[in-house]
């Protein structure tokens, strides 16, 4: 019975913080690859910036930047941390 009584308000507060409506925060402010890791693996695992070239990381950003929530300053920043370290 006590497990119960501690399941009970987690499943609460999971449900809650996925609720339809609520809007995501927005990711934090800062250099490209926190905007990279706090963004991107919203949706999928992170790529080691190795794994593409530049220029295949420009065309991500920009096809996935607006979907991630990320403004054209927050894209340059990301695009900017992965070219530096891109192959």
């Amino acid at each position: 019975m006590g497990k119960l009584l501690l399941a009970v308000p987690l499943l609460a507060a999971a449900c809650a913080a996925t609720a339809p409506g609520r809007r995501e925060a927005e990711p934090p402010p800062g250099d490209g690859r926190t905007l990279y890791e706090a963004s991107c693996q919203r949706c999928h695992a992170l790529y080691m910036p190795r794994t593409f070239a530049a220029d295949e990381w420009a065309f991500y950003v920009r096809k996935y930047g607006r979907r991630a929530r990320l403004d054209e300053a927050s894209q340059r920043l990301v695009l900017a941390y992965l070219a530096e370290h891109a192959r």
